[in-house]
């Protein structure tokens, strides 16, 4: 299954972990038609605040890395089955990496994500930081700006690189959007910045129908100073303005040529059942997959299992399996992968989220320092890292969220100070660590689990 994941304002697909999860939504500039989601999870009840991705050997599943969120405000996200792939809106203001890789090893910092809103929670930048683990320094790699209209459309963005020799931002790329009277997007232009100008890429045009439903998407390159057709995806809509299939053509030159489509099935409620995705033979459509979904009575997709056509049948592939919570918001997500050998299925990897209530508490004071606990969630114990920029005294302390004190300490006088606190004893449940120091207060949320 592809995942789709949304971040500030950006959507795009990837199959790997978490790290490289947040490296594409952070800074691609692929724009998906996902503000309707992102505005939607602003001000829920509760939003993720951290997702642990496991991996299986001959011992089970084992941690192998995981993402804390921190937000300011009422901004929130949470991941969701729409239209049969799993999306991620996440309006953070920074989300930490943790990378742990194969059994018995230790968490480690690796990089972080932080992004800044303006008043209508629109990301104005997000920028990507590796961590130095001699230097506890964050390192600049990427940074992407965003600008809106008045509708919070979103209207442009330019990617940047950091380069390390001249200290400096370096531009890539732009991305530059239009929409129509009903905010449909119309446009979606790439252009690259070579030798000091601006040279156009890619270009995607977007019609919709009488009900403002996707019908076609254009995509061209730039070459010899004009435009030329490259590809088309056309819907085909149903009477629930839902795909009945997508057909992809490539450009023969003077017209289009059908290379490839998607047929979609549903149910009465419209949930998508089957998507089987074909291809053309030069004679007759041939089968390539078949995706079939399963769903609870709220419309959760609770499976998805896709089989690859062998010439003669449909052959296991992955199976997806998805558990809500109380809220209806995922909880986990375990796939395992068919061994055709052994005829059973096996276990690839698993995602877990942890939500807590919103809160306005903001996690980090960056006028005093830069904090950062982990594991979150934890077991048996928790990093502590804070960097000040001038030399501190500081207490800390843990309350539960019920604002009683766990435990509280006196950290030496210092620019940093790094410490490993034993959780095993705590409760499971979600915690504030608070820091007094000169500079004013710091205050981060994190959850333990046992």
């Amino acid at each position: 299954m592809q995942l789709y994941l949304c971040v500030g304002v950006s959507t795009f697909v990837v199959q790997t972990s978490i790290m490289k999860k947040l490296i594409i939504c952070a800074l691609s500039g692929f724009l998906l038609l996902t503000a309707n989601i992102s505005q939607a999870q602003t001000g829920t009840s509760t939003r993720v605040i951290a997702t642990t991705e496991y991996a299986s050997d001959s011992l089970g599943w084992y941690p192998f890395d995981s993402v804390s969120y921190y937000y300011s405000g009422s901004r929130g996200g949470y991941p969701i089955m729409l239209n049969g792939s799993l999306q991620y809106s996440g309006k953070y203001d920074t989300a930490y990496y943790l990378a742990k890789g194969t059994r018995g090893n230790k968490y480690y910092q690796s990089g972080r994500f932080i992004q800044i809103f303006d008043g209508h929670n629109n990301a104005l930048t997000a920028i990507s930081q590796n961590y130095d683990t001699t230097t506890h320094l964050w390192n600049n790699t990427y940074r992407n700006i965003y600008t809106y209209d008045v509708h919070n459309n979103h209207l442009n963005h330019i990617s940047q690189s950091w380069d390390k020799t001249s200290g400096t931002w370096k531009t890539q790329s732009s991305f530059g959007y239009t929409y129509d009277a009903n905010n449909n997007l119309v446009t979606d232009t790439t252009t690259s910045w070579v030798s000091g100008i601006w040279q156009y890429t890619v270009l995607q045009l977007y019609t919709y129908d009488m009900h403002n439903n996707l019908t076609d998407v254009v995509g061209m390159t730039y070459s010899a100073g004009s435009w030329h057709n490259a590809e088309k995806h056309s819907y085909f809509l149903n009477a629930g303005n839902k795909p009945d299939s997508m057909t992809y053509y490539s450009s023969s030159g003077s017209g289009w040529s059908g290379n490839a489509k998607v047929v979609y099935t549903y149910d009465s409620t419209y949930n998508e059942l089957t998507d089987t995705n074909q291809s053309w033979s030069g004679t007759g459509w041939q089968n390539n997959y078949c995706i079939t979904n399963a769903y609870d009575i709220h419309s959760n997709q609770i499976s998805q299992l896709r089989q690859v056509w062998d010439g003669s049948g449909y052959v296991n592939s992955t199976i997806h399996y998805h558990s809500f919570n109380a809220d209806n918001k995922l909880d986990t997500m375990t796939v395992l992968f068919w061994d055709g050998h052994d005829s059973v299925w096996k276990p690839e990897y698993r995602s877990v989220y942890y939500y807590a209530p919103i809160t306005d508490v903001k996690n980090v004071n960056q006028v005093a320092g830069d904090m950062n606990i982990y594991p979150s969630p934890a077991n048996s114990y928790i990093n502590i890292d804070i960097n000040w920029k001038i030399t501190q005294r500081a207490t800390l302390a843990i309350y539960d969220m019920n604002g009683r004190l766990c435990m509280q300490w006196a950290a030496n006088p210092g620019l940093s100070y790094h410490s490993n606190i034993p959780t095993g004893n705590m409760p499971a449940g979600n915690y504030i660590l608070k820091v007094r120091s000169d500079a004013g207060q710091m205050a981060e949320q994190f959850s333990i689990v046992h």
